[in-house]
């Protein structure tokens, strides 16, 4: 299995020492134009990044090519960020209807997400789709930026939807949530960017 995801940029290096917690690796996948990939189980896969990672942002972009997300009997994480100390909060969440939903939060306060359905991702075909979300807080919730996925399809930015709540870990999880303990996800990926600036749509298209 996959122990470490290694960050490219900086020092923030997913891992999972348990060997049957490990998502798996798919060397060359044709699905994803040849590039390597890993895939999450949805039932006990998770790589963890724990504090002191992550520092209070006031902005962040989420860039991820995925594909065959599978929808969960329970609402799953494909990527969760906590941030206690400084209440906030990013995540990338797959739901029991296949719809994916992107949020960055200040816990307690009403939030503004980007959702895309699953009609529009394709989640039951297995090709590969970019989601990408920029978000800021503001006003002590989150304002969306921009959210697109497959070919540039924008997904729906619903606002004063739901509530945040604080998170109990400063961490990064791919394929669960924030303790990296449960709320799993079943998907495959082959890059994943988080950047702690709202980057325009330009910008986004050029990562």
């Amino acid at each position: 299995g996959v122990s470490q995801l290694t960050d490219k940029k900086g020092s923030v290096n997913p891992t999972q020492a348990t060997g049957s917690k490990q998502p798996t690796q798919n060397v060359a996948d044709s699905l994803m134009g040849g590039r390597d990939s890993i895939t999450f189980d949805g039932t006990q896969h998770a790589l963890i990044a724990a504090s002191p990672c992550i520092g209070a942002m006031n902005a962040i972009t989420i860039y991820m090519v995925v594909r065959s997300v599978v929808t969960p009997a329970a609402n799953g994480y494909m990527l969760a960020i906590g941030n206690a100390s400084a209440a906030q909060s990013a995540n990338v969440q797959v739901f029991t209807t296949g719809n994916i939903r992107a949020a960055y939060v200040n816990p307690g306060s009403t939030i503004s997400y980007w959702q895309q359905s699953a009609a529009a991702h394709d989640a039951s075909v297995a090709r590969p789709c970019i989601l990408s979300y920029s978000g800021t807080l503001a006003n002590g919730g989150a304002t969306v930026w921009d959210g697109r996925a497959r070919l540039g399809s924008v997904g729906a930015a619903i606002t004063n939807a739901s509530t945040g709540s604080t998170l109990a870990n400063q961490i990064i999880s791919i394929g669960a949530n924030t303790a990296g303990t449960g709320s799993y996800a079943a998907f495959t990926f082959a890059e994943l960017m988080i950047c702690n600036a709202a980057l325009t749509t330009e910008q986004m298209r050029r990562v």
